[in-house]
């Protein structure tokens, strides 16, 4: 295989990003763990060596997203848990969230659509009574 990654292994990049999983052909291939130097992590499906299939991804400022990815961006079904509580559960296309039903930390709900991320065309937003 000429020295290239093949299998199950554990790589350092040169920015101490760290990847522990499964390897193909010198590109990160199937289950795969990534613990970034900024603190964010990824576990899940990896192909080409990207984020693609089902994984957990957490960012640093304590949002969890799982859910489905595609070449490294989130993309179909999944779930988003922000550090507030917030809780946002669509359908993703390329990072952006394009349908969705939102539990906001107050109490308050919206489903519905959305245009580049946010609330546009037909939805239904309750709030809390007080």
């Amino acid at each position: 295989m000429d020295s290239k990654r093949h299998g199950f292994g554990k790589f350092t990049t040169y920015d101490n990003d760290v990847y522990e999983g499964e390897w193909a052909i010198d590109k990160k291939e199937g289950r795969g763990i990534r613990q970034y130097a900024s603190g964010e992590r990824y576990e899940g499906l990896y192909k080409a060596d990207m984020r693609n299939g089902k994984g957990v991804f957490l960012f640093k400022n304590g949002d969890k997203y799982s859910g489905f990815w595609k070449d490294d961006a989130m993309h179909g079904k999944g779930v988003l848990i922000k550090a507030d509580g917030q809780r946002v559960e669509g359908n993703w296309e390329n990072n952006v969230l394009e349908k969705c039903a939102i539990q906001f930390s107050d109490g308050a709900n919206y489903e519905g659509e959305l245009v580049n991320g946010k609330r546009n065309g037909k939805g239904i937003l309750v709030c809390k009574d007080y």
